[in-house]
């Protein structure tokens, strides 16, 4: 459990935020990030940002619950998941929020 608590949730909160500005919330989880969670809210739809909280909920999932799972290579995968949502023409799993 040490190595899930160990990752940083802010990404998640930074993608949830985006959310809530693209359904019209104004009470935020990060209003100091809002440059970045408006970029976010703008530039990504909102079916992208679901597939990438998806990304970051089902790594720290598996950090939580496999034993000897090596961090290091779920982080840089769960990276390479993500950046792949970010590339021009790429169309996002059916939500699984």
């Amino acid at each position: 459990h040490h190595a899930a608590r160990s990752t940083d949730p802010g990404v998640a909160a930074l993608l949830l935020d985006a959310l809530k500005i693209q359904q019209g919330a104004t009470l935020l989880t990060n209003p100091d990030a809002w440059p970045l969670v408006s970029m976010l809210a703008n530039r990504l739809s909102g079916a992208i940002l679901h597939a990438m909280l998806h990304e970051v909920c089902q790594s720290r999932e598996q950090l939580l619950t496999v034993t000897g799972l090596n961090r290091e290579l779920l982080l840089t995968d769960q990276l390479l998941r993500i950046e792949h949502y970010l590339q021009p023409g790429v169309t996002p799993p059916v939500s699984h929020l």
